[in-house]
């Protein structure tokens, strides 16, 4: 009884970790990832490798997963029939599949998702070493996954659009100010516009003459619409300076 009930934690103990961490390494965004980094925070460097190679990190979890579950259910299973006998084996499984639903797969996902920053970071380690103990197993998956799903993913870039849409939900939540969500989104036109399209046309340039007296210029001075004023000599082609 005693054997049953330590492989029972043992299953249920894999499982919580196997799903916590598939589910923090899903949820963790390449941002806070970065941050962690320039912190230095312990285990921000591993966990940027395990990110960047999403692919083997969740398949390497996986294998844990099903591993732990698969093996531990037949070694249950053959355990559950010495102490509980065939009558009540069905009851008895039916029991510990839902405890393995409950406690192997919905709560873990909920703590992974919910401190997936700390989380990930702090099992990055045992993530990599999952990576090197089951690496033969994941280049044989990977190899015969490849024909159904291309090359193993890689992380994504932010778009230029999806930042757009950051800034905008940044504004929103708060975090900040309408002036800098315009300043983000006209940052990135800045490629798009071709500097014609910013100039002001010859006809309506406000310039003065550089001969012209404070008091000649004074009332234009004072109506001008601009802040900043070009100085010509002879004619506008010549311009010499600018007045602030």
């Amino acid at each position: 009884m005693v054997v049953l009930i330590v492989l029972c934690f043992c299953i249920l103990l894999l499982s919580f970790l196997a799903s916590s961490m598939e589910a923090a390494l899903f949820s963790v965004t390449s941002i806070e990832i970065e941050q962690m980094v320039e912190r230095r925070l312990p285990g921000a460097e591993r966990l940027r490798a395990n990110k960047e190679d999403i692919q083997e990190s969740i398949v390497a979890i996986v294998i844990l997963n099903n591993l732990s579950n698969i093996a531990g259910s037949i070694l249950v299973g053959a355990l559950a029939v010495e102490v509980f006998g065939e009558l009540w084996v069905g009851i008895f499984s039916a029991i510990l599949t839902f405890i393995i639903i409950l406690l192997g797969e919905v709560v873990p996902k909920t703590i992974g998702e919910h401190y997936a920053a700390a989380y990930a970071r702090g099992t990055a380690r045992l993530v990599s070493l999952l990576r090197v103990v089951f690496k033969p197993l994941i280049l044989l998956i990977n190899v015969l996954a490849r024909p159904f799903g291309g090359n193993p993913a890689t992380s994504r870039r932010l778009s230029e659009d999806e930042i757009k849409v950051l800034a905008r939900m940044s504004h929103r939540d708060g975090s900040i100010l309408d002036t800098e969500n315009i300043l983000i989104r006209r940052v990135l036109q800045l490629d798009d516009i071709m500097a014609r399209d910013i100039m002001t046309p010859r006809t309506v340039v406000t310039a003065l003459k550089a001969s012209d007296t404070l008091a000649d210029v004074a009332e234009e001075l004072y109506t001008a619409s601009v802040s900043r004023i070009p100085l010509y000599e002879e004619d506008l082609d010549n311009i010499i300076g600018l007045v602030h």
